[in-house]
């Protein structure tokens, strides 16, 4: 009976501790697959937070729609002028450096042709046309993307073959003074574009009887980019 009783407890224990280690094995594979369902939920690291919140946001600041002292700009703009039937139709590509906050320095090539009225009953017709010009730019007034400048100088044109204006000189001077505007389409882009007053005339250097001048309105559109 005693042997039964031993027999009987033994077996009772081993069952019970096969009972206790499958629990154990069942616990420990649940434990293992939580923290597994755990893993998606880690947050993000700062800087990968920080650049999908900067996603889609408005341009940084001293972007294109800033003009700092020390920053260099390069544009390009197409141009045409209006005035008693000569018209000077012109490419631009120049440069500006900000020796002030909203000031800059500029020094732009143009090339181009132009349309004449001839005086004095010659032909009318057409001659080509290049040269530059230095101009200051003042950005008086700014929004978050977007400015109002005033600009002004002087520069140089060569017309050839034919002189410009009619029964003048092949070589004159440029003076010009105008208001435009800027509007930052990306963080180093801005659409560019204005209209000014343009003269043309050598100044009297070859004499007042070889010295027409003519007097526009220069109108022009373009592009300007952060360098």
């Amino acid at each position: 009976m005693k042997n039964v009783m031993i027999t009987g407890a033994a077996m009772v224990m081993a069952a019970l501790s096969g009972v206790a280690q499958a629990e154990q094995s069942t616990w420990t594979g649940d434990l293992t697959l939580a923290q597994a369902d755990l893993t998606p939920y880690v947050a993000p690291a700062p800087e990968q937070a920080g650049q999908a919140e900067q996603a889609g946001q408005p341009l940084a600041a001293n972007a294109a729609g800033d003009f700092d002292k020390g920053d260099l700009r390069i544009y390009g703009y197409a141009s045409g002028t209006l005035g008693g039937g000569n018209h000077i139709y012109e490419g631009h590509l120049g440069g500006g450096y900000y020796f002030f906050d909203n000031v800059s320095i500029n020094l732009e090539l143009a090339a181009g042709y132009t349309e004449f009225v001839a005086r004095g009953g010659a032909p009318s017709g057409e001659t080509g046309n290049f040269g530059f010009d230095v101009l200051l730019r003042w950005h008086f007034l700014k929004g978050k993307d977007w400015s109002l400048y005033a600009d002004g100088g002087c520069g140089f044109r060569y017309f050839g073959p034919e002189s410009f204006p009619a029964n003048g000189t092949h070589v004159n001077w440029t003076p010009q003074v105008g208001l435009g505007a800027t509007y930052a389409i990306k963080d180093n882009l801005s659409l560019m574009g204005g209209a000014r007053w343009f003269h043309v005339s050598n100044g009297g250097i070859y004499g007042d009887n070889r010295n027409p001048g003519y007097d526009s309105v220069q109108l022009y559109a373009g592009l300007m980019i952060k360098w």
